[in-house]
Formats: C-alpha cells, sequence, structure tokens
C-alpha cells in the first residue's frame, strides 16, 4: 500500500478538527441553555363575543403596580363598567412579563380591560384578551355602547391581598 505524506498530514488534522467540534459542541450548547417562555394564543374575538366570556369588563386607570411572587398586582380606578359588579377600586393580576402572556400595564394609563377569573374578586387580564389602552380601543367602545358606573365603593380590609390565579387561555 503505498502511503501519501502530504495526503495523511491533512487526513490527521481533519480527524482531530472534527474530534474537538464534537467534544466542544455539546458543551457549548449546554452552557448557553436558558428557560424558554412562549406566550401562546389564538386572537381574541370580536369585542361582544369577549364581552361574554370575559368575567369582567371595564375601563380604568393604572393607579399602582405590585410585584408578587407569580407576576403583577394592577390597582385600577374603574371609571365604566361593562360587566361585573365592580366598585371604582379594583385589583387584578397579570403575568411577570409578556413571554408569560402578562399585560404590559404602565401607571397613570387608561385601559379597556377584559378580566378573567373566578369571580369578581379574582381576575386575571393578559395578552391573550382584548385589553387595550382605552386609546386604542375606540372600535371596541363603539361595539360595547354605553357602559354603566362602577359600585359604590365597600369598606376593605387592607391587610388582605386578593389571591394571585394563573392566567387563563395562555
Amino acid at each position: 500500500m503505498k502511503t501519501y505524506p502530504g495526503v495523511n498530514k491533512a487526513v490527521s488534522q481533519l480527524l482531530k478538527l472534527t474530534i474537538s467540534a464534537l467534544c466542544i459542541t455539546p458543551w457549548s450548547i449546554y452552557i448557553n441553555v436558558k428557560p424558554a417562555y412562549g406566550c401562546s394564543c389564538l386572537p381574541p374575538g370580536p369585542p361582544l363575543s369577549e364581552l361574554d366570556q370575559a368575567m369582567a369588563v371595564f375601563a380604568g386607570e393604572v393607579s399602582a403596580i405590585k410585584q408578587t411572587t407569580r407576576g403583577f398586582e394592577i390597582s385600577f380606578n374603574v371609571t365604566e363598567v361593562w360587566k361585573g359588579d365592580l366598585t371604582s377600586t379594583l385589583v387584578i393580576s397579570t403575568g411577570p412579563h409578556s413571554a408569560a402572556c402578562g399585560y404590559p400595564f404602565e401607571i397613570g394609563q387608561d385601559y379597556l380591560v377584559y378580566a378573567y377569573g373566578r369571580d369578581s374578586t379574582r381576575l386575571a387580564a393578559s395578552l391573550c384578551s382584548r385589553t387595550a389602552p382605552l386609546s386604542n380601543a375606540a372600535d371596541d367602545l363603539v361595539e360595547l355602547g354605553d357602559g354603566a358606573p362602577p359600585n359604590a365603593d365597600e369598606v376593605i380590609d387592607e391587610s388582605m391581598s386578593p389571591e394571585v390565579i394563573p392566567l387563563l387561555g395562555c
């Protein structure tokens, strides 16, 4: 058998590079692994359909945002109600970030909120709903028609925080 020193050297170097790449590649993938999040939901339906499915629909200004272990508690000064037995102050929950379907509420901004939950004391909003800044909700407001003012405020024990519930539809 005939040997070719130049070819044998090239094959040997190629073999060494291949073995090195096979050893390094899995390690580099392993050390760069990060948790994957993804908000995946169907587009919301038309306003009246979402009104039927929501536990509460209201307009209000965000007065405070409190971070919790499961996301955020958003305090609202409610100005108008289309569905739900709501007072002029309300706290709802949302996820910790948009990748977990959390809605990016901002203090001082007015929103039209489609909230979901077990009852009007444990509500949540998400990116999967028609919730939007009030300035972007003109089509919804036309379709929903006139809302009602919120109910008179009840005396609430401030030491009690509403239960944060997992977001529905995410």
